[in-house]
């Protein structure tokens, strides 16, 4: 820990390796709460829907929403859930390469893995066999 950057910071365990779910000195890193909650999922609070993403009974068609510096920014309404989190991957994916770029190379470069399994979660949700 004394050999990082760590005052301030917060210790994340899956920055550097997407999906890691073990502490170790190869797979944490002491990042900016700002960049930790970048990759927060939330996952126990959307229910079924993907993140980003949540039915919107008003308007009756999906939602997509992203936080960004701690507020939320509405993306639109959308016919099928598809397009909804499309919307979302393409704009958080963005979000993410914006951010890497002021980071130092090891964050950046694990920052930058995660805006890529978004972007292929784009390409599988465009690609024509998987539309419905």
């Amino acid at each position: 820990m004394k050999s990082q950057d760590w005052h301030g910071k917060q210790l994340d365990k899956d920055i550097l390796v997407v999906g890691n779910k073990e502490y170790s000195h190869e797979t944490c890193v002491f990042i900016s709460g700002a960049v930790n909650s970048l990759l927060t999922d939330c996952a126990a609070l959307r229910g079924g829907c993907p993140q980003g993403v949540c039915w919107n009974k008003v308007a009756a068609k999906y939602q997509a929403d992203c936080g960004v510096s701690g507020k939320k920014k509405h993306l639109g309404y959308f016919g099928t859930i598809n397009k909804a989190e499309v919307a979302y991957l393409k704009f958080k994916s963005e979000l993410i390469r914006d951010v890497a770029s002021e980071q130092p190379r090891n964050i950046m470069d694990g920052l930058l893995r995660h805006a890529q399994v978004m972007e292929n979660r784009i390409n599988k949700l465009t690609s024509p066999s998987d539309i419905y």
